[in-house]
């Protein structure tokens, strides 16, 4: 979509170029990470937003994030990267970053890391957005 109205080019046929990721995916339920960790990862979502808006991912579900063996953070399966159509503002984007994280982990252990610090950095950036944990 974005492609085309820019440069007029016809959807007939796309081209994917990849790279292997070495890491394994930041799945809550077969790894298990700590507070610390997860803070991390949800602290960078949020603010890759500010990086790239207005682009960004539109998934953040915990198996499109991978965390290299060097312990970076990488998305996969970008195939949901859009300008802001379907989230027109930060804040819905976090909304969405919030979403795919509470359904990436069972309620209870969610609400244990909401509770995990009450002031972690996580926390402060939803409320510069506007949203309660």
């Amino acid at each position: 979509d974005i492609l085309d109205n820019k440069f007029d080019i016809e959807n007939k046929q796309m081209e994917f170029k990849y790279k292997a990721i070495e890491g394994q995916t930041f799945n809550y339920a077969r790894y298990g990470y700590t507070y610390k960790q997860i803070n991390t990862v949800f602290e960078y979502c949020i603010k890759d937003i500010e990086r790239t808006w207005p682009y960004k991912l539109n998934d953040w579900g915990l198996n499109n994030i991978i965390i290299t063996p060097d312990n970076h953070i990488k998305y996969i399966d970008l195939d949901l990267f859009h300008d802001t159509t379907e989230f027109p503002t930060k804040s819905k984007a976090v909304k969405k970053i919030k979403k795919d994280f509470e359904e990436g982990f069972e309620k209870t252990d969610w609400m244990k890391f909401v509770n995990w610090r009450k002031e972690n950095t996580s926390q402060r950036l939803l409320k510069q957005y506007g949203i309660i944990l």
